[in-house]
């Protein structure tokens, strides 16, 4: 009863007392625990991934050396070709000159930069083109050398730049009309002497084989001297009666027709006044001679008051195809899309006269002596001098005129005047005798159209 049919070996029985079982059992647990640990793997990938973070910030900090070196290069290089565009501008012809005064200007603006890059060179290219157009064009250059990514094999990243200056060539036909009242007298008509030959120089170019470009002078005060055009001027007043009237030679007033602000051709007012003399410098005709027109600039001397409106109208007429012939010039017509048209209209001050149509100043008229003797209290104008500036660049922007005015130290009332008679984003405020000069200059800019063009 005590006996088992099937005894237990000895092997089966040593399994369930536990002597070799156990053995067996951790060398098992110790084959699966080999084949699970990973810390070693997580090691080997951990310190992978870290040289490979380190490469990249490396080479980030590599390449944006190069983005900053590229964009010092790209910098010089816009500089140098509107230096040398600048240069084109008023002569065409001399590109040696240019590319001399380009290269310089490129490198005045890497010196200091702090970027070291290898085998740094720039090209010029300085074209005319099938229009007419000038071109100056910069190409640069080299490499920079690298720093973390040294132990891929790159030892330098490569960089260059682009610029490109175009100067738009078309005929340019322009008025200049210049302040010269008695309050533009010393420094300021220094000043305005200096802008106006300044901006003569840039507008009126040497080659004029292709396009040209022509100024007409058009200086005012009380009235435009016209003793220096072809005419004959068409005027038209009374006879002005007693002692203290003159008739003003060669000084002509405003228009009281019905087309008055047009530019049509008609007869405009005579002058009549306390004295005789007509003391406004003579208006000139369309030119491309920058010696005689500088020469003209230099006459021009200061006195008598405001009448800005009368200066307007005869720089529109300058520009117009119907008085060409009144002017002694050849004038494109406002249709040719090869021509650009500017009235460009320079103020001091608040208009102080208008005239009645007997030619005399009207009762409302400031300046003029402030007696019977330098007015007529007896008359008003047919329209007062402001109404006539506005209306008179209405009518010349409707003629495709492009109208730019310049305020010289002027009132709040004469600025408004001026920017409401200019084409949009044509005025320019002068309010000291650098600020003139620096307006001539970007008015002579824009008229050339120079632009970086990439």
């Amino acid at each position: 009863m005590s006996a088992s049919l099937f005894p237990r070996s000895s092997a089966t029985e040593a399994s369930r007392t536990g002597r070799e079982v156990p053995n067996r059992r951790r060398l098992a647990m110790r084959w699966r625990r080999l084949g699970s640990d990973d810390t070693g793997s997580v090691a080997v990938i951990f310190a992978f991934l870290l040289v490979t973070l380190c490469l990249f910030i490396g080479a980030a900090v590599d390449f944006g050396s190069a983005l900053r070196a590229k964009a010092a290069m790209q910098g010089a290089s816009d500089a140098a070709v509107l230096a040398a565009a600048i240069h084109l501008k008023t002569s065409p012809s001399d590109t040696a000159t240019a590319e001399t005064k380009a290269r310089a200007v490129y490198l005045a603006n890497r010196e200091g930069k702090g970027f070291k890059i290898d085998g740094e060179d720039v090209r010029f290219t300085l074209t005319r083109e099938s229009d007419g157009a000038l071109m100056a064009e910069a190409f640069a250059e080299g490499s920079v050398p690298t720093h973390f990514t040294k132990i891929i094999h790159m030892n330098n990243f490569p960089v260059s730049s682009y610029s490109a200056a175009r100067i738009e060539r078309m005929n340019i036909e322009m008025a200049l009309v210049l302040d010269v009242t008695g309050s533009m007298a010393g420094s300021k008509l220094t000043t305005l002497k200096l802008a106006a030959k300044d901006l003569i120089g840039d507008v009126i170019w040497d080659d004029q084989s292709v396009w040209k470009s022509r100024i007409s002078l058009i200086p005012y005060s009380y009235a435009v001297n016209v003793s220096d055009l072809s005419g004959p001027i068409p005027t038209t007043a009374t006879t002005a009666t007693g002692k203290n009237w003159y008739l003003q030679d060669h000084c002509v007033s405003q228009r009281h027709d019905a087309q008055r602000h047009s530019d049509s051709l008609a007869a405009v007012g005579k002058v009549y006044s306390n004295t005789s003399a007509c003391v406004v410098p003579p208006a000139r005709r369309l030119s491309d001679n920058v010696q005689a027109l500088s020469s003209d600039i230099d006459g021009l001397s200061a006195a008598g008051s405001t009448a800005t409106h009368i200066g307007a109208a005869w720089g529109y007429y300058a520009l117009s195809p119907n008085w060409a012939n009144r002017f002694g010039h050849s004038v494109n017509p406002y249709s040719d899309r090869d021509t650009a048209k500017y009235l460009v209209i320079m103020s001091d001050g608040d208009n102080t006269i208008q005239y009645c149509q007997n030619g005399r100043p009207d009762k409302n008229s400031l300046g003029t002596g402030g007696s019977s003797s330098g007015r007529d209290t007896g008359c008003s104008s047919t329209e007062g001098a402001d109404s006539y500036l506005r209306n008179v660049c209405s009518a010349a922007k409707g003629s495709g005129i492009e109208v730019i005015t310049v305020g010289f130290q002027v009132s709040t009332a004469a600025r408004n005047l001026l920017t409401q008679c200019a084409s949009p984003n044509s005025y320019y405020n002068a309010n000291s005798n650098a600020a003139l000069r620096q307006a001539f200059k970007d008015i002579a800019a824009r008229v050339n159209k120079l632009h970086l063009s990439h």
